[in-house]
């Protein structure tokens, strides 16, 4: 029988309610019983991208879009990817967005569905209603994108 021990949490005090390992040969089938279909699952590590990017890297982003609108920078928008502890962010400073994923191209979609959501909020936003750093935020998605045509 194959088995994977389970690690022990950091935690003090803590007793697992198992007994520390993990059954994963495939069952026997049971003569007279009907087997339940099998199903393939599969788990997504980061094992392999921790090998193949650096831990900091920039993209440009060259238009972002949903069902519902379609953004052009009027330049491109540089996104600053890094990998951390647990998880990946994308960031960019001019635009105050700052967003996390799993794996690096979980962050820079998170952020771009930011971008998207932002520029709904600055553009129904009004000047009266904008204060301190929103008003600048305002102008700042105002003067760097255009709505696309489909």
């Amino acid at each position: 029988m194959e088995t994977a021990t389970a690690k022990t949490l950091p935690v003090s005090g803590f007793k697992p309610s198992w007994s520390g390992e993990i059954v994963t040969a495939t069952p026997e089938p049971v003569r007279g019983l009907e087997q339940p279909a099998s199903e393939a699952v599969q788990v997504r590590t980061g094992d392999s991208l921790r090998h193949n990017l650096p831990q900091e890297y920039k993209v440009a982003a060259l238009s972002f879009s949903d069902a519902h609108l379609r953004l052009r920078p009027r330049k491109p928008v540089t996104i600053s990817v890094a990998r951390g502890q647990d998880l990946w962010f994308a960031e960019n400073l001019r635009l105050d967005i700052f967003a996390t994923g799993d794996t690096a191209q979980d962050a820079i979609h998170e952020f771009m569905k930011h971008v998207l959501s932002f520029y709904r909020h600055y553009k129904e936003l009004t000047s009266e209603e904008a204060m301190g750093n929103a008003l600048s935020l305002k102008t700042v998605f105002e003067e760097s994108f255009v709505e696309a045509c489909e």
